[in-house]
């Protein structure tokens, strides 16, 4: 079901009857919060991006959703995530999260493999990477754009020295000489 570039939504609301959608494209509306997809229990991926989302309350009776991207609203932090233990792909690049807490709930996401968390505030790096290394099926991970990728050194490096099964970095893969490197250092 679709109902992105519409009429510019605030509410999600009148969906209660598609229980079996699996797949719902709200985009480019002006949303401010999940609330109202209670009813939809088999959906399995949810596409809510450039919209005015400020929290994602109500995302939690979601538990079989896969993928979700809520990149380019106004977010400061995932708290509801965590209950979403099939979730496999996040996007939530351009959003405002800068506290290293508003980001905790990731690694509780056991299925994690995709992560963009790109064009955020976040900086504290040393949490950062510990958090990062706690999400152990990460293989992409978008990170540009946050001012902590400019305060680690060689920043690369230690991003693949701590997420073992990273296989892309910002849009660039991670090669056996990269891994090889990564170790030695």
């Amino acid at each position: 079901l679709s109902y992105h570039f519409t009429l510019g939504f605030q509410n999600i609301e009148l969906l209660e009857e598609y229980t079996g959608i699996r797949s719902l494209w709200l985009d480019h509306n002006r949303l401010a919060n999940v609330s109202g997809l209670n009813t939809m229990t088999n959906l399995k991926c949810l596409f809510i991006r450039n919209n005015y989302l400020t929290t994602l309350s109500g995302i939690e009776c979601l538990s079989q959703l896969v993928i979700l991207d809520v990149s380019n609203n106004e977010l400061k932090e995932i708290n509801e995530i965590e209950s979403l233990q099939n979730l496999t792909t996040l996007y939530i690049g351009n959003n405002k999260l800068s506290e290293t807490s508003s980001i905790e709930p990731l690694p509780r996401c056991k299925s994690l493999s995709t992560l963009d968390l790109s064009k955020n505030r976040l900086s504290d790096y040393k949490t950062i990477l510990n958090l990062l290394s706690s999400i152990s099926q990460l293989s992409v991970l978008y990170l540009l754009g946050n001012p902590v990728v400019r305060s680690i050194d060689s920043y690369r490096l230690q991003i693949t020295v701590c997420c073992k099964n990273l296989t892309f970095l910002d849009e660039k893969p991670i090669q056996a000489n990269d891994r090889f490197c990564a170790k030695a250092w």
